[in-house]
């Protein structure tokens, strides 16, 4: 059973995760990054990103655990990628992924699946921008990516989520701009920019899609 350690930093929707994560992976490892992918055609990925713990198993062995506990636990193996760098196993409509990564050395652990219904208002760190850029023109929510990473000074909390959002869409320039300096953005040459006191929100304009980034200051 995984520790608090890394069930309890992640987000409050990965239920489903944290139930995979507390099922296969064995105490002695923490939680250094969670990250998630979410595309048009409904595709979606979530990762959680291990590191080892004092004492605890190697990357190697706790590798070979989840691996086998998810075996038992009904998933197949489906296939081994990049000279066995990346481990893929599958139960129905999702897949299970692990592979490691250099600095720090930690495993990647990923559930890729597909979701029926998604939409900005899932993620409300970008939704006041998404309402914007439709309200222009752009209301396909076109590809989300968010990530969190450990505070190593503290150990014992994560920094707030960056969200990156791309919106698409025969969207009017000039409408979304006015949108924008009236939710209070600044624009910056070719990017609109708010200071927040927690958060940093970037709106870049491009052809035919606007790209966002709201992040820790």
């Amino acid at each position: 059973m995984a520790s608090i350690w890394v069930t309890g930093f992640l987000p409050d929707t990965w239920s489903d995760v944290g139930e995979l994560v507390d099922a296969f992976v064995e105490e002695g490892v923490g939680l250094y990054r969670w990250e998630e992918w979410s595309h048009e055609d409904g595709r979606r990925s979530r990762a959680t990103h291990l590191v080892p713990s004092v004492g605890g198993p190697s990357l190697e062995e706790v590798q070979s655990t989840v691996i086998g506990r998810a075996q038992i636990a009904g998933f197949r193996l489906a296939r081994i990628d990049e000279q066995g760098a990346r481990t893929v196993l599958a139960q129905g409509d999702r897949a299970l992924s692990l592979a490691g990564a250099p600095l720090p050395p930690r495993l990647i652990l990923s559930v890729d699946d597909r979701v029926a219904q998604r939409g900005a208002a899932q993620y409300p760190a970008i939704a006041e921008i998404f309402r914007l850029c439709a309200s222009a023109g752009a209301a396909r929510f076109a590809k989300l990516h968010r990530f969190a990473e450990l505070d190593l000074e503290a150990q014992d909390r994560f920094y707030p989520p960056t969200t990156e959002m791309s919106a698409s869409g025969a969207y009017d320039p000039s409408a979304l701009c006015a949108a924008l300096s009236g939710a209070g953005f600044v624009e910056d040459g070719d990017v609109w920019i708010r200071e927040g006191d927690v958060l940093r929100a970037e709106v870049k304009l491009g052809d035919g899609v606007v790209s966002s980034v709201v992040a820790p200051r």
